[in-house]
């Protein structure tokens, strides 16, 4: 997967990636339909920004709410297992140039 760091485990890879676009889906599917959690979160906005209502606030909380239980589960499987699922950071080259 070309949208992954090197070292990354291929099979988390393509299960995160499955999960986040499900989980963007679920949240369009919401939006469109003001179904599910949308219409209790367009309430408490509106009580809370003097009736307004923004959707990009709520499809933002919403992803970041759907994203929390992936994070949780990768640190739980990297705990058990002692294996990293994602490669380590790119570190930038350094400037050759004298300062």
């Amino acid at each position: 997967m070309g949208s992954f760091r090197g070292g990354t485990n291929p099979l988390w890879a393509a299960f995160a990636l499955i999960y986040f676009l499900g989980a963007i889906g679920m949240d369009l599917y919401w939006l469109f339909s003001e179904s599910g959690p949308v219409r209790g979160l367009a309430m408490l906005q509106g009580k809370i920004l003097g009736g307004h209502w923004f959707p990009k606030i709520t499809f933002l909380v919403l992803l970041l709410a759907e994203l929390g239980p992936l994070f949780l589960l990768k640190l739980i499987i990297e705990r058990l297992t002692g294996a990293r699922l994602t490669g380590p950071p790119e570190i930038p080259a350094s400037d050759p140039r004298p300062r």
